[in-house]
């Protein structure tokens, strides 16, 4: 690429800018990931009534 200057500066914004449209998809889908991950509720957990070892 280094015998290319323009390719290259092309090539880099069109995938900086592919990047950048998707990075606040991606922190959503984290985030949702995260709470999913949160809400689940262990029912072998000793807390919980008629906890079976």
């Amino acid at each position: 690429m280094s015998r290319y200057p323009r390719l290259r500066e092309e090539t880099e914004r069109i995938i900086m800018s592919h990047v950048r449209s998707r990075e606040q998809q991606c922190k959503d889908q984290l985030v949702l990931l995260v709470d999913c991950e949160l809400a689940y509720m262990n029912t072998n957990h000793e807390d919980f009534i008629g906890f079976a070892k």
